[in-house]
């Protein structure tokens, strides 16, 4: 056998070897519980009591605090803010609409026949403008719950549990005030990661796609399956979600929000 022919071996299988690797995508991501931590908001009042401690596991339905009800002065200001807020999902219908006529426009005008970045730019707005919409509308039906708890003037109101789940945060103490966040829960018998991937390796994820899971926290590699594939590139990262399903939630739910490593295999 020549040099030469063994010298194109050992080059060909250089770069099969090379295609194989760079067909795999490393990338970071984030332990998440599967179906996301539930923010439990308490309505006006004074927290009396708190019947969980961190770590408690609980059925839907539970009670996890009792507050005080509020004085029946807080209603008309309730109402006011709601109205102002109207206002604002108006506004904001607004600008969404002139948002998207705009983008819709330039397209039927050939959007090829503007710079690029003006093009992009119309995106943008138009999605940022959606945006707004949709926290001016969540804001809106806060307020809204705001009242009705309102309303219940020197009554005893009792927050459940809204899922089975163990409690991961609690924010409030006894005597504080409601009217925000008091307790953060999650389902742990569900583990995932959160990854972000570059536009660039987008296209070489599918569903059930294998993936390993690396960090110095962990006691070894976990193992899991890409179980979805986002569509929607961010403009300034340029990086769509990818979420994968761990195998094994034991450990990886007591490391909730920890920093990984993620290899995502292609097969090649």
């Amino acid at each position: 056998m020549s040099n030469k022919f063994i010298s194109f071996l050992i080059t060909f299988t250089l770069i099969i070897s090379s295609q194989s690797v760079a067909a795999d995508v490393e990338t970071l991501g984030q332990i998440e519980p599967t179906n996301g931590i539930a923010s439990i908001v308490s309505p006006q009042g004074t927290i009396t009591e708190i019947k969980v401690v961190l770590g408690d596991v609980v059925t839907k339905g539970f009670t996890l605090a009792i507050l005080k009800g509020n004085s029946i002065s807080q209603v008309p200001l309730d109402e006011k803010a709601i109205e102002i807020q109207k206002l604002k999902v108006q506004i904001a219908e607004e600008d969404a609409k002139r948002g998207e006529n705009k983008l819709e426009r330039m397209g039927k005008m050939g959007g090829e026949k503007f710079s690029k970045s003006l093009m992009e730019q119309r995106e943008y707005e138009s999605k940022t403008t959606k945006i707004n919409l949709n926290i001016a509308k969540q804001e809106l039906e806060r307020l809204k719950i705001k009242h009705e708890m309102s309303v219940k003037t020197d009554q005893n109101i009792i927050i459940e549990a809204p899922i089975n789940g163990t409690v991961l945060d609690i924010l409030q103490n006894v005597g504080d005030s409601g009217g925000q966040v008091i307790i953060r829960m999650a389902n742990l018998d569900s583990m995932s990661v959160n990854a972000e991937v570059f536009e660039g390796d987008l296209l070489k994820i599918d569903k059930g796609m294998e993936a390993t899971i690396n960090s110095d926290s962990l006691p070894a590699p976990a193992k899991g399956k890409v179980v979805s594939v986002g569509k929607l590139i961010a403009d300034q990262t340029k990086i769509a979600k990818v979420k994968i399903l761990l195998d094994d939630p034991k450990v990886a739910s007591r490391l909730i929000n920890l920093e990984v490593s993620v290899l995502l295999s292609t097969g090649n």
